[in-house]
């Protein structure tokens, strides 16, 4: 059974694209995951902000944003009933004909989904380290392009009895999970990782740390090696939809929830109750 409830294309309610798109062809576009509670997009204008940023890196010129801003409110309105749904938002190129030359004659396409909101254990976490590497390439790093197939990969090498893995660069530091960006505390301070030649500038990610500037929390942003992670006081994961997660594992090592974790978990709680 399919947990989507509505779709948007375009401004219409329809779920059909063309197949000669360039994001089903070449992965040519860039996505959001927005959390919606009570009928509130969660930190949406952050969703947007990074959405734009990708559209120039990848040099898509959508500039409807104040469109697509009130189709993403108006499925976020229809889901009140529900304390809780999911936003998807997905802005491709559109079709331009065979080959990798972007053509000025594509229609770019944007496509909105309303979901139910994922049936998930809400415990704390349990991790692995995972052997597909993320490669580097800092003209794509930090925004959400649709082309993920090192995480599918990288998600393939388990079943459940692990709630997320962490990939690493091609240099064997840890950046990031499959979904996930991954925080470290150590002596009082909070570390994350450097995404600048790699990975995901999670927008949750982003309001962890502004959160915990507000806590008067020390901040590091800094590469990190599986030791460092190991050796971490605490470690927790975040995301859209989770806010943020305690770690309690990560393979064979077992980890204590602290009390810089709980203050920043509880901060997000609190803003979604």
């Amino acid at each position: 059974m399919t947990s989507t409830l509505k779709v948007l294309v375009n401004g219409a309610e329809k779920s059909e694209i063309a197949v000669s798109d360039r994001g089903l062809n070449y992965g040519d576009g860039l996505f959001e995951t927005v959390a919606v509670f009570f009928g509130i997009p969660e930190l949406l204008l952050e969703h947007l902000q990074r959405l734009q940023l990708g559209c120039e890196k990848l040099k898509i010129p959508f500039n409807n944003w104040n469109g697509l801003q009130s189709e993403i409110e108006q499925l976020a309105t229809s889901a009140t009933l529900s304390k809780r749904a999911v936003i998807k938002v997905m802005i491709t190129r559109g079709s331009g004909g065979r080959g990798y030359q972007i053509s000025e004659d594509s229609e770019i396409q944007r496509i909105v989904t309303l979901s139910k909101w994922p049936e998930r254990p809400e415990t704390p976490a349990k991790l692995r380290f995972c052997d597909t590497p993320l490669g580097c390439n800092p003209a794509l790093a930090g925004i959400k392009h649709l082309n993920r197939l090192e995480q599918v990969l990288a998600r393939s090498e388990w079943e459940d009895e692990f709630d997320e893995g962490l990939m690493s660069n091609i240099s064997g530091d840890i950046i990031e999970g499959t979904m996930t960006n991954i925080f470290v505390v150590k002596d009082g301070q909070l570390i994350t990782a450097d995404l600048s030649q790699c990975g995901v500038a999670g927008i949750m990610r982003q309001h962890v740390l502004n959160l915990a500037k507000e806590e008067g929390i020390e901040i590091k942003i800094s590469t990190l090696s599986r030791e460092q992670v190991l050796e971490a006081d605490e470690l927790f994961i975040s995301n859209s939809l989770m806010g943020v997660r305690p770690v309690v594992a990560l393979e064979s090592k077992a980890f204590s929830i602290g009390s810089i974790t709980t203050r920043l978990l509880k901060r997000v709680q609190a803003e979604r109750s």
